[in-house]
């Protein structure tokens, strides 16, 4: 607001000295146009400026959501590959029955979930995991384990939040795979009581 009071003033002071006549249409009111002048341009900075920090605190999920909108396979660009983590071959990236306050992203490798010692599914690049304890507030169902050299995102509950609720075609794809995780589960069980 200083800052532009200053420079308005000089900038002010030029357009009289070489309109005269603009002077004397103002009078004594040349002050209260200054004044008006600058308190449009103050609402203007701070309009500028609430943009920039709401914007600021959303820039990770505006680039996360590319994990869920871009074809499987594809390379991430390096605004969005500096989110991604190295998972060295055999670590756990969490254990069955631990906290989950977040979800994972495979960019590349590949990602065993295991349930009591044997593998539930094996997530490549494109899938994720870890949303059923983000959703649900609940303990990890299985365990993850890398298998080879791997790179994963996380995603927290706070970018989630948002990449869902400004994502509505985000929000169809996730239901798609749960769906579909859900009818391979209750395949699998039919086929196991037959």
């Amino acid at each position: 607001a200083s800052l532009l009071l200053a420079v308005m003033r000089p900038l002010f002071g030029l357009v009289l000295r070489y309109n005269p006549g603009f002077g004397y249409a103002f009078g004594s009111l040349k002050a209260i146009f200054l004044l008006l002048v600058w308190v449009y341009y103050l609402f203007a900075a701070i309009l500028i400026g609430a943009e920039i920090m709401a914007n600021f605190h959303r820039r990770e999920s505006l680039l996360l959501r590319k994990l869920f909108t871009a074809p499987a396979g594809q390379k991430l660009d390096p605004l969005t590959a500096r989110f991604a983590t190295a998972v060295a071959d055999g670590a756990e990236l969490f254990r069955e029955g631990d906290a989950g306050a977040e979800m994972f992203c495979v960019i590349v490798g590949e990602i065993e979930l295991r349930k009591g010692g044997s593998i539930v599914k094996t997530a490549r690049p494109g899938d994720y995991f870890g949303e059923m304890s983000l959703l649900l507030q609940a303990p990890r169902t299985a365990t993850a384990i890398a298998r080879g050299d791997a790179r994963v995102v996380v995603i927290s509950r706070g970018n989630f939040e948002t990449i869902v609720r400004e994502n509505p075609a985000i929000v169809m794809s996730l239901l798609q795979e749960m769906a579909r995780r859900l009818k391979a589960t209750t395949d699998a069980l039919s086929a196991a009581g037959k």
